[in-house]
């Protein structure tokens, strides 16, 4: 959260981003934004989240980490409630 966002990233999937990333697109929740930052992968972050820093102790800051931790288990929520979608995807691109 040093970036003010936090994210789950999909290693592996952004040789086929232009695959992954509508299907991604349609199924994010608004606060949700699609990227591929490397060709290597494809990653889905929340931005605008107060940003933590390093230099200062964490129970200085303690009401922006806890929001960070809140919007990181609402994304991975989000992760498992689409998981069999992402399988069947990766399943799709295999070669027959």
């Amino acid at each position: 959260m040093t970036e003010g966002c936090v994210g789950i990233e999909f290693r592996g999937w952004g040789a086929h981003g232009e695959w992954y990333v509508p299907r991604l697109r349609r199924i994010a929740e608004s606060d949700m934004k699609v990227e591929t930052p490397t060709s290597h992968m494809v990653r889905v972050r929340v931005y605008n989240l107060p940003k933590l820093d390093l230099d200062n102790r964490l129970c200085e800051q303690e009401s922006a980490a806890c929001e960070g931790i809140e919007v990181a288990a609402k994304l991975f929520a989000w992760y498992q409630k689409h998981f069999e979608d992402f399988e069947a995807w990766t399943v799709e691109l295999l070669p027959k």
